[in-house]
């Protein structure tokens, strides 16, 4: 879950399904998206819904859990810590978000129909393209000859059109440098420039 990572307040937004009864729910969290420590290898499930659904399936659940998925030791003990600092650390990584988010709308404007989805939360951004523009050719190419790692769109089943899914983790100075880039290719490819 990326509930720490929400764009703003938006009172339609759904904070939580913890508490679901209506159908078996299952709500994962961990420190993989919570602290962006997916090293740290600590996360759970919470399970919901009616009564007998929720037992077996609570229990089908554990055996998994206690038979594969054991938290190391370190992790453990360093969970108050890390809990601790967990609000600074959002705190971070909000503002960083915001940051390469805004570059990147800044960055694409002159590509002319590209354009940056609104995020909700998260910390990915989604970037609509031109239907000419193929998203698997386009990530390729930035992949080949620009050094820039970006996602097709096709990845995430969009139902239609041509996007790419672009992390905004990274610092501010690579970032703005692979927008840059991401740009360039853009243009290139509109024109027929895209030579290797």
């Amino acid at each position: 879950m990326f509930s720490g990572y929400a764009k703003g307040p938006d009172a339609t937004r759904v904070a939580t399904a913890v508490g679901h009864d209506a159908a078996l729910t299952f709500v994962l969290d961990g420190f993989s998206k919570m602290l962006g420590l997916p090293q740290a290898k600590l996360s759970w499930i919470h399970v919901s819904g009616p009564d007998g659904l929720r037992a077996e399936a609570s229990e089908r659940l554990g055996f998994v859990t206690d038979a594969y998925l054991s938290v190391g030791a370190p992790v453990m003990n360093a969970v108050p810590g890390l809990l601790a600092g967990r609000e600074a650390l959002q705190a971070q990584i909000q503002s960083r978000l915001a940051e390469n988010e805004g570059e990147l709308v800044r960055a694409l404007a002159p590509a002319g129909g590209v354009e940056v989805l609104g995020r909700e939360g998260g910390w990915y951004a989604v970037v609509r393209l031109p239907e000419s523009l193929g998203d698997e050719s386009l990530a390729l190419a930035l992949l080949d000859r620009d050094g820039v790692l970006v996602h097709p769109g096709y990845f995430y089943d969009f139902p239609a059109g041509s996007h790419l899914v672009l992390s905004l983790l990274p610092r501010a100075e690579l970032f703005r440098e692979g927008a840059r880039r991401l740009v360039d290719r853009v243009v290139k490819m509109r024109t027929g420039n895209d030579q290797p």
